[in-house]
């Protein structure tokens, strides 16, 4: 008799913790010819669960508590997809239809589906990125003066020094492209403007090997680009007023800086251009010049 109530007690137990979770179930298919995709893989990103689909392109991933989640959706020959914001209610099944793009015509991308999750839970990277409507808002001249105004990061007159690290130890990458002065190893080789920044992204920790050798940091440059509409951005900096070039601290400095964008007139939005420049003069620590020398 108590062996009879042990198993019913159990058999109560479990039907409890299956109400207290929920189930994903869909299909996955092919975006052109809408058949299943067999062997898909079905993956809840931050998780250990996930599956594959059977012969009909279908899945089931029971047992999943409630919450919010992030499910990743991949096939060999078809590009990545990532379904953000799934909710799992308890005791409920929540139905999701997937159609995978063929690879050839978006190699090496991941379509997002919903809003893109603040943080990555899949990267072991601690990370900042500066849009170019933060940078416009910002009193800054160059990549060098964005980074060094982030939390962990010193500039020194070598170079930018990231958590404490030597300033060779730090990558600085434009595009893609190795940009670290070539003779000594350190500081930028490359000198960008900020008003042709479209954002810089600053890794002070755990980058990926496709980043290189930076033990300490990463900083990564990307360029704008010409957009749909005429747009025109300048600045202008100096030491004195004119009339105080050779007193106090004045090194009878000046900077300035133009970048203008936008469409190519007669092709219809299609081809757009973007350009930009910038100025530096100065007299440095001597000020005043001697004129008797020619």
């Amino acid at each position: 008799m108590s062996r009879t109530l042990i198993l019913f007690a159990l058999c109560l137990l479990q039907l409890q913790l299956l109400s207290q979770t929920g189930t994903l179930t869909g299909t996955v298919k092919d975006a052109d010819t809408g058949e299943g995709l067999s062997g898909a893989t079905v993956f809840i990103i931050g998780t250990y669960n996930g599956g594959f689909t059977d012969e009909q392109g279908r899945f089931s991933l029971k047992g999943l508590k409630p919450g919010d989640y992030s499910v990743r959706f991949s096939f060999i020959g078809y590009a990545e997809k990532v379904y953000n914001g799934i909710t799992i209610s308890a005791g409920e099944t929540r139905q999701l239809e997937v159609e995978l793009s063929p690879a050839i015509t978006t190699l090496g991308e991941v379509e997002i589906v919903g809003q893109r999750t603040l943080i990555d839970l899949e990267s072991g990277q601690s990370e900042v990125n500066i849009s170019d409507e933060e940078i416009s808002e910002m009193s800054v001249k160059n990549v060098q003066e964005i980074v060094a105004m982030q939390l962990g990061v010193n500039e020194t007159p070598d170079g930018i020094q990231i958590r404490g690290g030597r300033v060779y130890e730090t990558d600085y990458l434009v595009e893609g492209i190795n940009a670290q002065d070539p003779l000594a190893g350190t500081g930028f080789g490359v000198d960008v403007n900020a008003s042709a920044v479209k954002n810089v992204q600053l890794i002070t920790g755990g980058s990926g090997a496709e980043y290189g050798s930076g033990t300490s940091g990463v900083i990564l440059t990307r360029i704008k680009e010409g957009g749909k509409k005429l747009e025109l951005r300048g600045s202008y900096r100096r030491d004195n007023l004119g009339f105080n070039q050779n007193q106090g601290v004045s090194w009878n400095t000046d900077e300035a800086s133009l970048s203008i964008s936008g469409p190519v007139p007669g092709f219809k939005g299609k081809l757009t251009f973007f350009a930009s420049g910038s100025m530096f003069l100065t007299d440095e620590y001597y000020r005043v010049q001697a004129r008797q020398l020619h």
